[in-house]
């Protein structure tokens, strides 16, 4: 795990400003970035100064970059487009005022529907906002679940917390 290539950078921080998120608010959750570059993808990571500081000084650069983890697994960034993780939408838990515009609300039925994968129809969620390109998508109690996209009035799961044991993993 090493620096990210500036394009990572660029299309990481687009992204969380795209959804609504303050500079002071992405300093907190991502003070200091890595990335793990599998040919021309990256894996971003988003790592507290203190653990930063630990691997710097711990590990050599040739054995950091064999790294596979640290932090939180902010998402991926593949041919130029960043796609985000579970784990970054937990940690934007903390934020949702801050991004009321850019989260979905869903019913308790498209709540299960969604967790599935499965895309949901407008009477299974609410949105604030409409034109946004990817939403934060929540729970009727305001917990994330997941990432989705609006597409022909339906609601498309891009990530779900039901994904990561659908994987298999």
């Amino acid at each position: 795990m090493n620096e990210c290539s500036e394009e990572a950078k660029r299309v990481f921080l687009t992204f969380m400003r795209n959804i609504g998120l303050s500079n002071d608010a992405l300093r907190v959750i991502c003070p200091v970035m890595r990335c793990r570059r599998t040919g021309d993808n990256y894996s971003l990571f988003c790592l507290t100064e203190d653990l930063a500081i630990f691997l710097d000084e711990s590990l050599p650069r040739e054995e950091r970059s064999d790294l596979l983890a640290a932090g939180i697994l902010a998402g991926r960034v593949e041919r130029g487009i960043f796609t985000p993780s579970m784990a970054l939408a937990y940690a934007l838990a903390g934020f949702l005022e801050e991004l009321e515009e850019s989260c979905v609300v869903l019913s308790r039925g498209g709540e299960i529907r969604f967790t599935y994968g499965k895309p949901l129809g407008e009477d299974e969620y609410e949105v604030r906002r409409p034109d946004k390109k990817i939403y934060l998508v929540l729970t009727w109690r305001k917990e994330p679940v997941g990432w989705g996209v609006l597409a022909g009035g339906k609601l498309i799961p891009i990530m779900d917390a039901g994904w990561f044991i659908r994987s298999g993993y």
